[in-house]
């Protein structure tokens, strides 16, 4: 059991972090050079792109004031994140936030089973705009699974907030739609595209 990972990207205007198929699970709550983080993925980016696909976060354990992932951009910093599993953790599920003028395009994601507010984001400046993505069955101390924190991100209106989208088996981990989902082939088909 460790920390998980805590990636950054400054001052790298030419830079860029691409992360792929990646499982971060089982994690606890660490310290990363001398400095407080959230468990399973911490990323962040001052300039350059980032690049987030296919990132499963599952059971990782922070205590209720953590997430399981979080994704930060700002300065000129430009980010897309797409199939993003977080589920069943302690604390917040996934918090994706922007600021100066940062983009992040978010989609696809499924945040569940988590103690405290599922999806929390964060648009301090630029853009932050979220499609296609599953929010549901977390305790949602904000009273919505999709919780906005800060600024006004654009969250499409094909997302499920609360609404139950028929997972196979999610308190054990299985977040596959069970075959009467109402988000299966339900999402906009442009995302990404």
């Amino acid at each position: 059991i460790g920390a998980g990972a805590r990636i950054a990207l400054s001052n790298q205007a030419t830079g860029s972090i691409d992360l792929e198929d990646l499982d971060f699970e089982n994690n606890s709550f660490g310290t990363f050079a001398g400095s407080n983080s959230d468990v399973g993925l911490s990323l962040s980016a001052d300039d350059g792109g980032v690049t987030a696909r296919r990132i499963r976060l599952v059971q990782n354990h922070g205590g209720t004031t953590r997430s399981q992932g979080s994704i930060s951009v700002s300065g000129a910093a430009q980010a897309i994140v797409s199939d993003v599993l977080a589920g069943n953790g302690q604390g917040w599920g996934l918090f994706l936030s922007t600021s100066n003028t940062a983009s992040l395009l978010a989609g696809n994601l499924t945040v569940a089973g988590h103690v405290d507010d599922g999806l929390l984001l964060a648009e301090s400046g630029g853009t932050l705009r979220v499609e296609n993505s599953i929010a549901f069955g977390n305790a949602t101390s904000s009273g919505s699974n999709i919780h906005i924190f800060n600024g006004t991100p654009d969250v499409s209106p094909e997302n499920l907030d609360g609404v139950d989208p028929q997972f196979l088996n999610a308190a054990g981990g299985d977040f596959r739609l069970g075959p009467t989902s109402i988000a299966a082939d339900a999402g906009n088909q442009t995302f990404l595209s």
